[in-house]
């Protein structure tokens, strides 16, 4: 099987929490219809409108949901994207391979409801200073337990890019979902799990940067948190 992500735009005139409710009460029943599996929908809406200050982004063109799921085979995609073009301003999709190193606990994967804390999706480019061996042996090899240990994650999935799907599709490397507790949405003592303990606070965070760093090109990185359902276990 293979996993596909797609990155999705709204109008500007349509309200969030409408284009919320469209894409779970419309596009993911007709996504599930066709096939496809472990479908998740995220979207950036008022439930994370606190963490809005820790954005990140690299334009002025934030995507506004991301779609995933699991097909047998890519290659019989139009049919799914189709559906996702009936709901969406525009989209653009990506076949990638998954690595799981954190999986989220059974109870915080509710089936249909919004997950709980948020979903940080993540979307980077490779340095052009390293190759792409290089880059994923830093990022899988050595930042990967940085991140688990220096932050408050309860699910983690890198997702690498194989291949871009659709004719708009912007030259990512890697897209990463990240669940996060309620407390790291408006704290990042919470993001980091030092609880009222500044200097661990700033001690994990800077491990956390300075490992970062080492395989991430802040200006080519966007960082953008969203409310996760999973739609079909």
């Amino acid at each position: 099987m293979q996993k596909l992500i797609y990155s999705i735009w709204k109008a500007k005139d349509v309200d969030t929490a409408a284009f919320r409710d469209q894409l779970l009460q419309e596009l993911s029943p007709a996504l599930i219809a066709l096939n496809c599996q472990h479908l998740r929908v995220c979207i950036a809406d008022d439930a994370v409108a606190a963490a809005a200050p820790y954005i990140i982004s690299s334009d002025n063109d934030l995507v506004s949901g991301l779609i995933t799921f699991w097909v047998d085979s890519y290659i019989y995609r139009d049919a799914l994207e189709s559906v996702i073009a009936q709901h969406v301003s525009r989209f653009a999709g990506y076949a990638v391979w998954e690595s799981a190193p954190l999986v989220e606990p059974e109870a915080q994967r509710p089936v249909g409801q919004r997950s709980p804390g948020m979903c940080e999706v993540v979307f980077l480019r490779k340095p052009d200073r390293l190759s792409r061996e290089e880059w994923l042996s830093i990022w899988h090899q050595q930042h990967t337990q940085v991140a688990i240990e220096t932050q408050s994650t309860f699910g983690y999935r890198q997702n690498v890019v194989v291949q871009g799907l659709t004719q708009d599709s912007i030259a990512h490397d890697a897209i990463i979902e990240e669940n996060f507790p309620a407390e790291a949405i408006d704290s990042r003592q919470g993001f980091y799990a030092a609880g009222d303990d500044q200097a661990l606070y700033e001690a994990r965070e800077k491990a956390m940067i300075d490992s970062c760093s080492k395989f991430i090109d802040f200006e080519r990185i966007d960082c953008i948190p969203m409310s996760q359902y999973i739609m079909q276990a």
